[in-house]
């Protein structure tokens, strides 16, 4: 496979997740599935550590969605990421605790915060690159045992 790209006008992806999810991709569209990732319009990821729970904590679930951006080049286009936890004391429930939606330009720090718009956002670009860049170090340290792609036509 040629080299994955994922492009952001409001963020800035690095090319350290645009290889790793590019490796993902890899691993789950091999052989048979190559005329799948040819015709998706979007990819869903999903990052999961199955012994994450309310009591002991471990490492929160993340989704990240990308489209299309090139049906010529493997270009994709950054439309959100998620991540997960669970939120409340007596009855705590998995929530979104963090989401940058580039579709709509808006970012969510904690769900009882209200939506910020991302562009110009100093703060909401530190947020992403901290984000990123411990969501790389424990994919690179197999933090996440449930790792999904699943294709969106």
């Amino acid at each position: 496979m040629s080299q994955f790209v994922i492009v952001s006008e409001l963020l800035p992806v690095s090319c350290r997740l645009s290889q790793a999810l590019g490796k993902c991709v890899e691993r789950e569209f091999c052989g048979a599935r190559q005329d799948e990732l040819a015709n998706a319009k979007a990819l869903t990821f999903h990052f999961r550590d199955s012994t994450y729970n309310a009591e002991d904590g471990g490492f929160h679930p993340v989704e990240i969605r990308l489209t299309r951006t090139s049906t010529k080049y493997p270009q994709w286009t950054l439309a959100y990421v998620t991540t997960f936890a669970y939120i409340g004391n007596v009855y705590p429930e998995l929530e979104r605790n963090l989401d940058f939606d580039c579709v709509s330009g808006r970012c969510l720090v904690h769900p009882y915060i209200q939506w910020a718009s991302i562009k110009d956002n100093s703060d909401a670009i530190e947020m992403y690159q901290l984000w990123e860049s411990s969501f790389l170090t424990y994919l690179t340290s197999q933090s996440y045992d449930q790792q999904t792609t699943s294709v969106n036509e």
